[in-house]
């Protein structure tokens, strides 16, 4: 029960992270059905993650109440185990095709700017440094 306990740490990190990680890169998307679809990745996330903290306070309460346990009796830990993990992993999958997507395919090279100063010794000082480009 301690393993699950771990683990069900682990894969939580693994929801939030991803939960923080689609607003942060993937909006503002371009068309409107993106943001649909993150939005419904975005819910099922947080399912997920509301599935993770039962299966981790219900591990934790069989765990106190009977230090031998090995499983729980009641059969809680395997429904919301299941419902946390499948929905982690389709949401890692919906997302994977944004990620290609925006910072794999898109990326545009970065425009280089350069300016041409006169110190006042004289001397020509040359800065190049990136630019945002006009779109």
């Amino acid at each position: 029960m301690e393993k699950l306990i771990d683990y069900t740490k682990y894969t939580l990190a693994l929801s939030i992270g991803l939960l923080l990680y689609i607003p942060a890169n993937f909006l503002p998307v371009r068309t409107g059905w993106h943001f649909y679809v993150l939005l419904v990745v975005l819910g099922l996330l947080i399912i997920s993650i509301l599935a993770g903290i039962a299966l981790y306070t219900r591990a934790t309460r069989v765990l106190i109440d009977d230090k031998r346990a090995i499983s729980d009796p009641k059969g809680y830990t395997t429904w919301w185990g299941t419902i946390h993990l499948w929905l982690l992993l389709v949401c890692f999958a919906a997302t994977a095709p944004f990620y290609f997507y925006i910072k794999v395919l898109s990326p545009q090279p970065v425009i280089e700017c350069k300016f041409t100063f006169i110190d006042p010794a004289g001397k020509e000082v040359k800065v190049s440094m990136p630019c945002k480009s006009k779109k």
